[in-house]
Order: C-alpha cells, then sequence, then structure tokens
C-alpha cells in the first residue's frame, strides 16, 4: 500500500503527461496543414512563453505566413510581407500588427536551408538533454545531426531530409522548464513514439519507466477491452484533452491504467484494477454523493511540483477516490481546484 509522499509524487510526474500531449497535439495541427511541394515547406509555430514567435526550422526564405485560429481552424488570415519581418540568424518572426486571433497558430511557407537545420533558441542545455528521433528510433549524435551548444544549432546530414525520409520528432526542454517537441509523426505511430519518448526520459531524468499510448479518440467500451477491467470516464471537455493507456512494469509484471487528461483543468482522472492505497495520517475524510456516484473525499498534506519543475512543495490536497463495475477511480487536486474537480466527477456516465 503506498503512503502519502508516494501518493502525491504522481503529481510531480503530470507534466510528463501534459508534455506528450502538447507534443502530440501540435503533430496534429501540423497535419492539417502541413504541405511540401516544389521545394516549399510549410510548418506550424506559436507564441512561447515570452510572446515570441520562432520557426525554429531555418528557412533561407519566406513565401507566405498565415495566421489560424487553434480553437476554430476554418478562421484564416493572410499576413502581407510588409507586416512581418523574418531574421534567419535566430528564427524570430515579428508582426508589426498583433495577431488576429487570441490563440493562434502561425503557418509558414517557405524555402528551407540545406542543410537542413533547427535553431533551438531557448535551449540551454547539452545534446544529452535533447531528444532526436528519425524512423522508429532514436537518432545518432555526431553520425546523422550534429548539435551546436553555445549556437544552439541542430544541423541533419545533408543527405538527411526529415519531413520527407519518414517519421522525425526534436524534443527538448526550455531555459524556463516548459517542454518543445516538434516533428512529422502520424496518429497510428504514436505508440511508438511514446516509447521513444519515455526511454529517453528514463535515461536522462530517471523518469519511471512507462509508455503512454493515445487513445483520446476510443470509446470507453474499446478502453475497457484494451486495459482488460471496465472504464467509464467522465467526458472529455475539449479537444485539447488527452486519454492515456498507461503500462509500467512492476516486480516484473505490465501493469496497466487508464489516464484522463484534462488541459483546461490541469486535472487528470486515472482508473486502475487495483485499488489506491490510503493515506496513513488523512486531515479529514467524508463520502459524499456527485451527480450518480458515492464518492470519498480525503483532504491530505502532500507534495506538489508545477510543470515548470519548481521546488516540490508541501501543500493541502484534496483526493477523490470511487468505485465502479470493480474498477478504481482517484483524482487528486489543490484546493483551489475542488470546483473543476467536482464538475469532471458530475460528468461520469450514468452506465
Amino acid at each position: 500500500m503506498k503512503n502519502p509522499t508516494q501518493r502525491n509524487y504522481f503529481l510531480s510526474v503530470l507534466p510528463f503527461a501534459a508534455i506528450l500531449l502538447l507534443l502530440i497535439g501540435s503533430v496534429l495541427i501540423a497535419h492539417k496543414i502541413h504541405s511540401h511541394a516544389d521545394g516549399v515547406l510549410g510548418v506550424n509555430t506559436m507564441a512561447d512563453a515570452n510572446g515570441e514567435i520562432h520557426t525554429v526550422r531555418v528557412f533561407d526564405s519566406i513565401s507566405s505566413v498565415m495566421a489560424i485560429d487553434r480553437d476554430n481552424h476554418s478562421r484564416k488570415k493572410e499576413i502581407p510581407p510588409s507586416s512581418y519581418t523574418y531574421d534567419r540568424a535566430t528564427t524570430l518572426l515579428t508582426f508589426s500588427d498583433p495577431l488576429p486571433y487570441a490563440d493562434t497558430v502561425v503557418h509558414i511557407e517557405g524555402k528551407i536551408c540545406q542543410p537542413e537545420q533547427f535553431f533551438l533558441h531557448d535551449f540551454t542545455g547539452d545534446s544529452d538533454d535533447l531528444l532526436v528521433i528519425l524512423g522508429e528510433r532514436i537518432a545518432i549524435e555526431d553520425y546523422e545531426y550534429t548539435f551546436d551548444p553555445q549556437a544552439r544549432l541542430l544541423t541533419f546530414r545533408s543527405d538527411i531530409h526529415p519531413e520527407t525520409d519518414g517519421n522525425f520528432h526534436i524534443g527538448y526542454e526550455a531555459a524556463n522548464g516548459a517542454h518543445h517537441g516538434f516533428g512529422s509523426w502520424k496518429e497510428k505511430d504514436y505508440d511508438t513514439l511514446s516509447a521513444l519518448q519515455w526511454q529517453h526520459l528514463h535515461r536522462t531524468q530517471g523518469a519511471p519507466m512507462l509508455v503512454m499510448k493515445m487513445r483520446s479518440k476510443q470509446s470507453d467500451k474499446k478502453l475497457s477491452k484494451e486495459a482488460g477491467f471496465p472504464i467509464a470516464l467522465p467526458k472529455q471537455h475539449s479537444k485539447l484533452d488527452g486519454t492515456f493507456l498507461v503500462e509500467t512494469m512492476e516486480d516484473s509484471e505490465k501493469r496497466v491504467t487508464v489516464q484522463r487528461y484534462f488541459e483546461k483543468e490541469v486535472l487528470m482522472v486515472e482508473a486502475r484494477k487495483d485499488e489506491f492505497g490510503q493515506p496513513d495520517k488523512p486531515l479529514s475524510t467524508e463520502e459524499i454523493g456527485i451527480g450518480n456516484l458515492s464518492v470519498q473525499k480525503t483532504r491530505i498534506i502532500g507534495t506538489y511540483t508545477d510543470a515548470l519543475h519548481k521546488e516540490p512543495t508541501e501543500i493541502p490536497l484534496i483526493q477523490y477516490n470511487w468505485q465502479k463495475d470493480g474498477t478504481f477511480y482517484q483524482i487528486v487536486a489543490r484546493e483551489d481546484q475542488v470546483d473543476n474537480a467536482e464538475q469532471i466527477l458530475a460528468d461520469v456516465p450514468k452506465k
């Protein structure tokens, strides 16, 4: 049985789920509006934490720039060349006027440099902190690509063209702790991408070895069949929410959990076949009814690490546990997330 510290460690791991969701989400957008023809490449980018927009991939010249509403891809606006400037040395794209949408994807088309290069403007680590995937394996540094930490420039071998040679992915942690990833993976290959990402995190950061399989489009019925136990998850609130089937190894046995991450609420519901361990010294415990559920609501003191990897902090946490059809569920929330957590609980299907 897990103690409170072990159980609440999951909140430290939670950002990794958000990382995977962000990476896959960016790939989904890229596939919808990606183009590659006649030597012209189209890529997508968004403003970073500093409000700057970088192409990351180094372009020799840009032929068009389009602003696309992230929430509604049918809303687009061509940006005239007179309204932007591009710095090839830093890949910074600067606009003279504000972008038209609150959450804007910027689609750029143009001719890329040869050999192909990526300028990781906000990366301060070394090559060991960089994940480069080609095909279905982690690429070999100094053979398939080189990375100059001082210049922050990644250069592929001249005969390698990652957009057309197959799946590729580049991932890294920025100076401010945010995680970035981009590439050309197709949804059918996400399981392989996930395995390679976690292999890298395990080697470089000591993350527990696991594989997160994205299952956001699967019904509870299909999830139940793959997981091996009944699943009845709260409904997703937006297209940015993600559902994952998570496989870990414990005592040489494969363990399966199902997790649904709610992007806006920054909360996760976890479902498992085995009962969750109870804290040794709960501050309070009560049984409450939410929707069609009878839920155990427990107030505990736990450790929390936010998505920017600040030092772990002891804070009050609310742990919601319930059982349905022999499957055990849990949400762990900060006190300021209680309303959101209970709204999620209210969305659990009746059947």
